[in-house]
């Protein structure tokens, strides 16, 4: 049967992290001020860094085309990302918007380069169907909408039901409204004229 000490060593296990710095040159001083903050994570290995071109990229994408250096930093303490992206910036200098962390057990996928044609945004370009596309939009719809409308009048259909008895047979007649005008007009006052002479 194994120890307890036996499963511990066993059951250690590192943190590797992928950092990326934009615009700076990761010389050796650089590294040095890296390892020492890296030791608060009990720093197990730190790789040398690797340089690419000048592009675009979408960890860097406010800075624009930019040159960054990549390595790679495995720690037995565990931490999360922007643990380490701070511990970096504190030791450095280096703007926190230039330094990048991926936790490779989570984000093991390489980000690719942005392209640096950026298009025109889709709202101010035409429609990109033919000239038929302007019939089902705007005025040339409402007309096309009345037309279909004023095809369907009719009276109604008439249904056999349990109801026909106290339904009527016909559809009524619509009548044209009456006016104040066309109406019996009431001119008589409700009140007795007072016919006794006044003083007296």
């Amino acid at each position: 049967m194994k120890t307890f000490k036996e499963y511990l060593t066993e059951s250690k296990r590192s943190y590797t992290f992928r950092v990326k710095v934009a615009d700076c040159d990761l010389d050796g001083n650089m590294l040095d001020k890296i390892e020492k903050s890296m030791s608060a994570y009990q720093l197990i290995d730190i790789s040398k860094p690797k340089r690419t071109p000048i592009a675009r990229t979408r960890e860097f994408v406010s800075l624009g085309p930019v040159g960054k250096e990549t390595f790679e930093v495995s720690t037995a303490y565990p931490a999360i990302p922007p643990q380490i992206q701070q511990s970096i910036h504190a030791a450095t200098g280096i703007p926190l918007d230039h330094i990048y962390v991926a936790d490779l057990m989570y984000d093991d996928m390489e980000h690719d380069p942005v392209s640096d044609h950026e298009e025109a945004p889709i709202l101010t370009k035409d429609y990109p169907g033919n000239d038929t596309a302007q019939s089902v939009v705007g005025m040339h719809r409402v007309e096309s909408l009345l037309k279909e409308l004023g095809k369907d009048k009719h009276g109604g259909d008439q249904h056999k039901g349990v109801n026909d008895a106290i339904l009527a047979k016909t559809m009524p007649a619509e009548k044209a409204a009456t006016t104040s005008d066309q109406a019996p007009q009431n001119n008589k006052s409700v009140l007795k004229p007072n016919t006794t002479p006044r003083g007296k």
